[in-house]
């Protein structure tokens, strides 16, 4: 968590890192510790300038891919 939560660029790059880094983060006090705001930041970049502009609301996935796990992974990131 140390690792993830100071250097979060070196650890995430899939949709599925982006989603545990976010549960992990958004559950952090939940496990006793704090919760990182360079991990917020670094995921909110990606959902906020990166996917929500790419987001296609037709098909409820990213442009160019299909509906997926990973389309409710990123919706799911959107809404918190």
């Amino acid at each position: 968590m140390k690792s993830l939560s100071s250097a979060p660029e070196n650890h995430l790059s899939t949709v599925n890192d982006y989603f545990y880094g976010y549960l992990i983060n958004s559950n952090a006090k939940s496990f006793g510790i704090s919760d990182s705001s360079k991990l917020k930041e670094a995921i909110d970049t990606q959902v906020t300038k990166k996917w929500l502009t790419s987001f296609d609301t037709d098909k409820f996935a990213l442009k160019g891919e299909e509906l997926s796990m990973d389309s409710f992974k990123v919706l799911e990131m959107m809404s918190g």
